[in-house]
């Protein structure tokens, strides 16, 4: 009943706010945009510098604050007065510096702090019925952190048009499926090197590699944590992607990823574990329409988008070594949108495959694995899973009462691809996805039903509102002994300049 009332509080407040706004009261004109590829929010400050400095100065930031409950998750399990529900609220401040320096060159500094309101979060009732605060975590200090700092260098190769970036940044490429900035949470930023390179009009190429890890130091969700023992295991991401738009409504991208540990890292429940060695190779590819016009002036409008990538390479543990090879992961999902009807209706389905491992005790791994994919919008918004050893299907459908208003719905079902281990195991920036170290006798996992709103407030401040619904079936039934639904509750106000 708390969650469903929290639910219903927001979304009211969702609709008293959308009242002025559908009354047509008039926005500020936007200013203009930088051309320069740094994250600028809609009324960013531009200053403009005296003669040998800067000749522009771009002030961007964002504030997000999320609210965010979630009920039973942990074991599906509420039988003797187990509630299991953890609720907090926490925010992520962002502010840029975008320099834009004579002779086309561009330097970018992103500070980010990451704080959680009142210092702590707190797990209540977790095998109990009271609210113990010493049960709860703390958390004390607030994250602060150089976020992204990077220089943007624009030379002249070959008469092509050429971005070379240098220092620390995100990497959003394609979809998000294998490599984005996990924008949910914290976010993920690289210490990397990229280059952009336009050959022929509509395809652009791009080269890049970055260090993920130094040392004896990995860097997971926010957290520093020590994964050394003895020597130190540095970790690599390199890659080359290409991304071709020269037909209409059409992007196509074609890529190659490569993972290199010198001493390796992965997780098991949550923990990191250590690996002499890890060499991991990801070929893919990715097409996506928007929109394909059955009907004149977007009466009927089709979008497509699908995405294949294979995987093979070894994990070297000096003791039994494993050969990766035959994995596989795809994404695809059909939408169809009717332009000309009241509130625009969108209505979509999609799969969502992957392999597994078949357990059958031979030295080579099929588990296909999501590397640093963005969860967000993925998946479920309960974000149980991530795209490993799983055959998810879901169903999606939206409506925009007005500009400024989308409400919509999905249902997902979860499956597991192999019965004999983890199912959907996290990725590197979130290794506790998943339902990792269980093994069941049957692969159905969950049924999940999601209601959203998407809210613009004004040009800048936006707000999204969400309620997720788990069902759990009877993987989740033969390993944590629960049959119990969970949900989860969250709400995002952002602020972006």
């Amino acid at each position: 009943m708390r969650t469903a009332f929290a639910a219903v509080v927001t979304l009211g407040l969702v609709a008293f706010l959308a009242v002025p706004a559908l009354a047509g009261a008039p926005a500020p004109a936007p200013a203009p945009a930088p051309k320069a590829a740094a994250p600028v929010g809609p009324g960013a400050l531009f200053v403009e510098s005296e003669e040998g400095a800067a000749t522009k100065l771009v002030i961007s930031g964002s504030i997000r604050t999320v609210w965010d409950y979630t009920r039973n998750m942990v074991d599906f399990n509420s039988e003797n007065g187990n509630r299991n529900y953890r609720e907090y609220l926490d925010s992520r401040v962002e502010l840029g510096f975008l320099f834009k320096l004579a002779d086309n060159v561009d330097v970018f500094l992103q500070p980010q702090a990451n704080y959680v309101w009142g210092g702590r979060r707190i797990t209540s009732g977790t095998d109990t019925n009271t609210d113990d605060l010493s049960v709860s975590n703390a958390q004390g200090d607030d994250g602060l952190r150089i976020y992204q700092a990077w220089v943007a260098l624009q030379p002249d190769i070959l008469g092509m048009n050429t971005v070379i970036k240098v220092g620390r940044q995100e990497l959003e490429l394609g979809s998000e499926m294998l490599v984005g900035n996990n924008s949910r949470y914290d976010g993920l930023s690289f210490d990397a090197v990229r280059m952009d390179i336009k050959p022929i009009d509509g395809l652009t190429t791009t080269l890049f590699g970055a260090k993920v890890l130094e040392n004896d130091r990995a860097y997971v969700n926010g957290a520093s944590t020590d994964i050394s023992v003895e020597d130190p295991g540095d970790a690599y991401l390199f890659g080359l992607w290409n991304t071709f738009t020269g037909i209409a409504d059409t992007k196509i991208d074609v890529y190659g990823l490569g993972f290199h540990s010198e001493r390796g890292q992965g997780t098991t429940n949550n923990t990191l574990q250590v690996y002499n060695e890890v060499s991991l190779y990801t070929i893919g590819a990715r097409l996506a329409i928007k929109p394909i016009e059955l009907a004149e002036k977007n009466a009927l409008d089709v979008d497509l988008s699908i995405e294949a990538a294979t995987q093979f390479g070894r994990i070297d543990d000096g003791v039994d070594p494993v050969d990766i090879s035959g994995a596989w992961g795809l994404e695809g999902e059909i939408g169809l949108t009717l332009g000309n009807t009241p509130w625009t209706p969108r209505f979509a389905l999609g799969v969502a495959l992957a392999s597994g491992d078949t357990g059958d005790g031979s030295t080579d791994d099929h588990t296909f694995q999501p590397l640093f994919q963005d969860t967000t919008q993925r998946l479920g918004d309960a974000d149980l899973v991530s795209l490993s050893n799983l055959k998810c299907w879901f169903a999606k459908a939206s409506v925009k009462p007005a500009e400024i208003l989308e409400i919509g719905g999905a249902f997902y079902r979860f499956e597991a691809m192999h019965v004999e281990t983890d199912v959907g195991g996290g990725n590197l920036t979130q290794p506790g996805n998943g339902f990792a170290g269980l093994a069941g006798l049957d692969n159905d996992v969950a049924n999940e039903v999601d209601i959203y709103a998407d809210f613009k407030l004004t040009r800048n401040v936006s707000l999204r509102a969400v309620y997720a619904w788990v069902d759990p079936n009877d993987f989740l039934n033969d390993n944590l002994d629960g049959n119990s639904p969970a949900s989860r509750f969250f709400a995002v106000l952002t602020v972006k300049w």
